[in-house]
């Protein structure tokens, strides 16, 4: 059992454990000052302690409980993105496209950026296929925007396989330029895991890197069309 999960039970123990004690010492002051007011002051005070301590551990419960809260929160989370991964490594068409794309990267690196003469690019990319692997990077986003992860876990994971489509590869790129506006959520996409790059550092590191540098989407179409779509998308 992983250390997080056993910090997790002893928490979920003492929590129980409270709730029980606090039941214990509620009901003993009922006894004390409903049923049996005339035992005098001292034990009034003895019984006014027993409600001060019962409040401290209500409070600490409390607090608990919300750190367990947290905990399972986070358990599940880690649980998801382990199984998002699992699901794009054992996809073999998500491994058949991303092996194009690499290759068309060190096509670009042997001759200059252009990948219109990349038979990587152009042959065998199975236009169904493109749209799967474009799919699921457009659910990444939507469970992004809903809150359920976040570029923090994602970019370590994605990133390298994201940009390597639709930074690198002509297919994917005439794809997104001759639909732009039915790849709202992959524009929106490159859009803000770019700006969380640079908010965390990554802006000088990805200027050398040719999957990060070239091939923008904002240089793929028409501005005014860019920020149309952007503006629809809800990030302008």
């Amino acid at each position: 059992m992983s250390e997080k999960l056993k910090k997790y039970n002893r928490r979920s123990y003492f929590a129980m454990g409270s709730v029980g004690l606090i039941l214990v010492v509620g009901i003993l002051c009922y006894l004390v000052f409903v049923k049996s007011p005339q035992l005098g002051t001292v034990v009034s005070i003895i019984s006014s302690g027993g409600l001060i301590i019962t409040a401290i551990i209500a409070l600490r419960s409390l607090s608990i409980q919300k750190e367990i809260a947290h905990g399972s929160i986070e358990i599940a989370r880690a649980t998801f993105i382990v199984k998002l991964n699992k699901t794009w490594v054992e996809n073999s068409e998500y491994s058949e496209l991303y092996g194009s794309f690499q290759r068309c990267i060190e096509h670009q690196e042997i001759e200059p950026p252009k990948s219109e003469n990349c038979k990587d690019c152009n042959n065998g990319l199975e236009r169904v296929k493109v749209s799967n692997y474009l799919t699921f990077f457009e659910t990444i986003y939507i469970l992004y925007k809903r809150g359920v992860i976040d570029f923090e876990i994602l970019d370590d994971l994605f990133a390298y396989r994201f940009f390597t489509a639709v930074h690198n590869s002509h297919f994917v790129r005439e794809k997104l330029k001759q639909q732009p506006y039915n790849f709202i959520n992959i524009f929106c996409l490159e859009y803000e895991w770019l700006k969380y790059r640079k908010k965390i550092g990554k802006g000088d590191e990805d200027k050398k890197n040719i999957v990060m540098k070239t091939g923008l989407l904002e240089d793929l179409i028409v501005s005014a069309i860019y920020k149309d779509i952007l503006k629809k998308g809800g990030v302008l």
